[in-house]
């Protein structure tokens, strides 16, 4: 039986009490019969909680449902949460700074660059406790390397081989055509990924301060890279061709993919060919020292309630700071890296040990070339997502013949009026 958790940021609730788990992001299934199960040792031994996960139920999204539980004045306990800064904007969260010092915490226990993301209002305010690292890193097929008799990509970040151009070549040579059919594609889209580390990862920059950077080339030309696989060296498949290789990267048929851990527990399904992690290409005017990412899906959990506080912070401190527990919930329950600092070694040796294959130490090492999503401290940020969406991501996948100049001097007139930091 799991120990009791002292109460160390208020006298425990003497009552019993409900806690509601919020998915606002994650929620599959096998997320609520891990997080069923885990949550189980805490209420056995507290047996005074019960703790009830909110799932968002189909047709509706799990913006809407937050939204209607805020706005009744119902909201739920705590929320999983991605760097989402829209119901921190409006109070609607509170700050965890204080809950950490009362109970002789630090948020110095967690990746710095983690915190950054979560901290608004000019320093003075920490909406959310880090909970788990997500960036992007390159998933590699490496049994269709070995059959083409080519070099797997870089597993070090500070590899000065592995430029984009370089990228593109492997691309090219992993794709296998019999005329105008592809059989086997050497990368897959970069898609919705550009939203958040598109520019980076050329050189750009989405915005700085409250001028849109969208419309300087370095920054629009991860746009352009990803149109030209599509439609000119056709490396990457169309929609249609994408819709047609049902299951993408599982099939066996995709050689390369930026994607990132949110995926990791549907690869460790894979059972048919070998796979492994490798870095993301630099841009070699900058230098492969230079951050080529952001951390923009870093994962935390906020508290939205005021009158079950006390509880609440007491089952964080046992989610976080039990390292019986921490690096058990982080790989099994999301298969993300932790961002206290203190969990990452017992995950590291969880994954090692049942994926011995896997170059993991790409994915903790991603967080050395990151800088802040682009968009986690904007107010308006899902409208910006929607903007980015529907001008640039759309006709980039879907038209052959889109002007990726032209589209990103629209996109910087639509998003411009719209940064407001918090």
């Amino acid at each position: 039986m799991a120990p009791t958790v002292a109460p160390t940021a208020a006298p425990a609730s003497k009552g019993p009490v409900t806690l509601q788990y919020f998915y606002e992001t994650g929620g599959k299934p096998a997320d609520v019969a891990y997080m069923d199960k885990f949550f189980a040792k805490y209420t056995e031994a507290n047996p005074n909680v019960k703790i009830e996960q909110i799932v968002t139920p189909s047709g509706v999204t799990s913006d809407q449902k937050l939204e209607t539980m805020v706005a009744g004045g119902t909201p739920p306990d705590i929320v999983y949460s991605g760097a989402t800064v829209t119901m921190a904007a409006r109070g609607v969260y509170l700050d965890v700074r204080p809950l950490l010092e009362k109970s002789g915490k630090s948020l110095d226990e967690f990746h710095p660059l983690a915190v950054q993301i979560y901290t608004i209002k000019q320093g003075s305010f920490v909406w959310g406790l880090p909970s788990q690292l997500s960036t992007h890193f390159l998933v590699v097929n490496k049994t269709l390397f070995g059959k083409a008799g080519a070099t797997v990509p870089p597993t070090d970040w500070a590899d000065a081989s592995w430029t984009w151009d370089a990228y593109s070549a492997a691309a090219d040579k992993l794709t296998v055509r019999s005329g105008d059919n592809v059989t086997q594609w050497g990368s897959f889209p970069l898609d919705g990924h550009l939203e958040y580390c598109g520019p980076y990862m050329f050189g750009g920059k989405w915005y700085e301060g409250n001028k849109c950077l969208i419309d300087d080339p370095k920054s629009y030309k991860c746009f352009q890279f990803d149109h030209d696989s599509i439609y000119k060296s056709k490396t990457a498949p169309t929609p249609a061709q994408s819709q047609a290789l049902e299951g993408g990267f599982l099939t066996g048929k995709v050689a390369m993919q930026v994607d990132g851990p949110w995926s990791i527990v549907t690869y460790t399904t894979i059972k048919d060919f070998e796979w492994t992690l490798a870095a993301i290409p630099y841009a070699q005017e900058l230098g492969v020292k230079a951050s080529r990412l952001n951390a923009s899906f870093c994962n935390c959990c906020a508290i939205a309630s005021k009158t079950n506080v006390d509880a609440v912070w007491n089952l964080m401190l046992w989610m976080y700071f039990d390292d019986t527990n921490y690096p058990d919930w982080s790989w099994y329950g999301t298969g993300r890296l932790p961002a206290r600092l203190a969990g990452q070694a017992k995950w590291l040796e969880y994954a090692k040990g049942q994926y011995p294959g896997v170059a993991w130490e790409v994915y903790q090492n991603a967080y050395d070339y990151a800088s802040p999503d682009w968009n986690a401290k904007q107010a308006n940020a899902s409208k910006l997502a929607d903007i980015v969406t529907a001008g640039m991501l759309d006709p980039v996948a879907q038209d052959p013949n889109a002007n990726i100049p032209q589209l990103a001097a629209t996109l910087k007139t639509q998003i411009e009026p719209l940064l407001q930091e918090v």
